[in-house]
């Protein structure tokens, strides 16, 4: 079976050169220290957690359904079925309403900015990435 679960690179989110990523990462870590929080906090040029055009059919992702109401975060496993027209559609494959329903949210969507999660976060050595997903693994690049 392939692994689907969908993985961010850094210097990718960045449009970065890997090594260039590497070496900035490691002079900033230097001089600024070196935690880091995956998150964009900033509302001016806030990016999404995910970027809607690197997903593909069969991705795997966290989606936080805790009700808009309660305090706290809740993480499921999604699966995307079908992406068109700035739409994606997925099924929750975990918690207890998964289901084989299909639900849908926009790419330009709240929920695309603060509710959906990579499986996998890979980062320069240098840095230490915290992110608000606890089930997303943070990973160190290979060299």
């Amino acid at each position: 079976m392939i692994n689907n679960d969908f993985a961010v690179y850094l210097h990718e989110r960045y449009n970065v050169d890997k090594q260039k990523m590497i070496d900035n990462s490691n002079k900033y870590c230097e001089l600024l220290g070196n935690n880091f929080e995956y998150e964009e906090w900033s509302c001016a040029n806030r990016m999404r957690n995910v970027d809607y055009d690197k997903l593909f059919v069969g991705a795997r992702l966290y989606l936080d359904v805790a009700p808009v109401n309660k305090l706290g975060a809740e993480y499921e496993e999604i699966e995307i079925t079908h992406l068109y027209g700035g739409v994606l559609f997925y099924k929750q494959l975990t918690g207890k309403d998964a289901s084989d329903e299909e639900k849908f949210l926009s790419k330009d969507s709240i929920a695309m900015y603060i509710q959906i999660y990579p499986k996998i976060i890979y980062k320069p050595h240098a840095m230490n990435l915290s992110c608000c997903c606890n089930k997303t693994l943070i990973l160190d690049y290979t060299e």
